[in-house]
């Protein structure tokens, strides 16, 4: 595998796909009880209570931002490493990249004002993750040229960039 092929773009949705979905198995949200001290000093310990992104409440919302973020991660690499030309679509890849990362965070933000009362630490960086999704979508549909699947491996324009 030629890793050199993948662009900047391609690059970021790759890995901020790939910890997406390590990411989604994290724990999204968490409760915690305080320690109790009784009368005689004695401490009753405190105890945690965590719930990975794909459990309630609200846990479809990760789960549809999985399947988006793997099918991006799979269309990058499948565009970029191999001679496999994807089915044509009614929009250019690179589009399809920017909505699919768009959609990510969408999802990612929903699923953290569902667990507003209790957010975990994976809530917090799966939107980071899913902007990350977005940003690296957003280059790849104003990369110059680029008609990602379309063109096999994203051939240039030849009437050129504005026309």
């Amino acid at each position: 595998m030629e890793l050199s092929r993948l662009k900047t773009a391609d690059r970021i949705v790759v890995v901020a796909g790939v910890l997406f979905v390590v990411n989604a198995f994290m724990p999204w949200a968490s409760a915690s009880t305080p320690s109790i001290v009784l009368p005689d000093g004695q401490s009753v310990g405190s105890f945690t209570v965590t719930a990975g992104g794909m459990d309630p409440p609200q846990g479809a919302w990760v789960v549809l931002a999985l399947v988006v973020a793997v099918l991006m991660v799979a269309s990058t690499l499948v565009l970029r490493l191999t001679s496999l030309k994807l089915p044509e679509v009614g929009v250019p890849w690179g589009r399809a990249q920017a909505a699919g990362g768009l959609a990510v965070l969408v999802l990612a933000l929903l699923k953290l004002v569902a667990v507003r009362h209790f957010v975990g630490w994976a809530s917090w960086t799966g939107v980071l993750l899913g902007a990350a999704l977005a940003y690296g979508g957003a280059l790849a549909a104003r990369a110059p040229g680029e008609d990602r699947g379309r063109a096999g491996l994203g051939t240039p324009d030849p009437e050129g960039p504005g026309g």
